[in-house]
């Protein structure tokens, strides 16, 4: 997932830790709207840059206009951020500095699945059954598929659930229900799990428009979803098929 990705507000709002420590609450806060700005706005950038207006933000986030101006001017100031005013009537227009931002987050913390690596390679070490196999995906390099049980189940399991929090933007702190914990904990000791729910994110991330609506309910299909994610033949957005220019069709 893009680093943007990680860190848009879609029908809440995302603070980052991170940011807060680096910039502040309210920069994390105005660079968490812009963020969904973005990914909004993804298919029609305009050299990179995207309009977000101070009543959008406003509404979205609840600051006022001052709070928006010192937060924007901070991180406009860390080369986070860059601005400018187009079009008739003037609208403000914001690009994200990706590569930069990435750095920030590179010195100062971890990614989940790194963590993850980590426990698995705790777990492996001593133990004179691993398993080599090919990832599924295009790197062709060996992978070491861990065994089950202790850290590396549990490593899978949280694998597992933070990346279906994502695939549904679903907040981290968000509890599950006991049903969707039961589930999650039986799906997760499937074999090759991680690699499953790649091909699943690959067809939700394609515009696919019959996505699974609810955890539970796509924690309960998951092998009808994994089915689907391997039928290439499969239409996606509006009837188009995968990887076909969006601009080739009237959406």
């Amino acid at each position: 997932m893009s680093i943007i990705g990680l860190i848009a507000s879609n029908n809440f709002i995302v603070v980052n830790k991170t940011l807060i420590r680096e910039f502040g609450l309210e920069c994390a806060v105005v660079l968490g709207a812009l963020a969904s700005q973005l990914e909004y706005f993804k298919e029609d950038l305009q050299d990179g840059f995207f309009y977000a207006t101070v009543d959008r933000i406003k509404e979205d986030t609840g600051l006022s206009d001052y709070q928006q101006r010192q937060a924007v001017s901070k991180l406009q100031a860390a080369g986070i951020i860059e601005t400018k005013v187009m079009g008739l009537p003037a609208k403000r227009f914001f690009r994200i500095c990706e590569e930069v931002l990435q750095n920030k987050f590179s010195k100062n913390c971890r990614t989940l699945t790194e963590k993850t690596e980590e426990l698995v390679a705790e777990k492996l070490q001593g133990n004179k059954n691993i398993i080599i196999r090919k990832d599924i995906r295009n790197d062709s390099s060996p992978l070491i598929s861990p065994p089950r049980g202790n850290a590396a189940d549990a490593a899978i399991v949280e694998e597992v659930k933070h990346r279906i929090n994502v695939l549904f933007n679903r907040r981290e702190s968000t509890a599950w229900s006991e049903k969707e914990t039961k589930q999650l904990k039986t799906i997760a000791k499937r074999e090759g799990v991680l690699d499953e729910l790649t091909e699943i994110e690959a067809l939700y991330n394609s515009g696919y428009q019959y996505r699974r609506r609810d955890v539970i309910t796509f924690l309960n299909n998951f092998d009808v979803e994994l089915d689907r994610a391997r039928n290439k033949a499969l239409p996606t957005y509006g009837g188009r098929p995968r990887n076909v220019a969006l601009d080739k069709y009237d959406i």
